[in-house]
């Protein structure tokens, strides 16, 4: 059942992952690298997937062993409508791994514009600093990242 659960959450079959989870199925699973369900849908950009398991008292919050959480990994690889959904359900926009990386850092330092603002209007601090010093829009910049330093500036006039 493990395995069948985290390949329907991987590649966001709907109708698997509902019998897996009509039985006795863990939401809260990880793999051999701590990825739970939640994370492997937030990463393939599965926002219906994430829906599910959330029904499914999958948590939120749950992070890899690096701290990545589904909103983090959403947001660093720019999955849009997964961030959506995830910060639909509650999901902590300033829960920050180590070296103080938020889901908003992480979306700025990859130049997923579209996340930056969506977090954005959810009220993710635009200004808190990570361990080295960069705020996100700073590290976007350091990147070459204008799409996201334009949106930046944009928003500011």
């Amino acid at each position: 059942m493990a395995s069948q659960l985290r390949d329907a959450a991987r590649h966001g079959d709907l109708r698997a992952l509902e019998l897996v989870l009509g039985s006795p199925a863990d939401p809260n699973q990880v793999d051999e690298h701590g990825w739970t369900p939640m994370i492997m849908a937030a990463h393939a950009g599965h926002a219906e997937v994430l829906r599910l398991l959330h029904r499914a008292a999958a948590e939120l919050e749950l992070a890899t062993p690096h701290g990545r959480t589904p909103l983090f990994v959403a947001c660093q690889r720019g999955n849009r409508d997964a961030a959506q959904v995830l910060c639909e359900l509650r999901a902590d926009i300033e829960k920050a791994r180590s070296g103080g990386h938020t889901p908003l850092l992480a979306a700025c330092r990859e130049g997923h514009a579209e996340v930056a603002q969506l977090l954005c209007e959810q009220g993710a601090d635009k200004e808190r600093v990570a361990l080295h010093g960069w705020t996100p829009f700073l590290l976007a910049a350091r990147h070459g990242h204008t799409s996201v330093t334009k949106a930046r500036m944009r928003a500011l006039n």
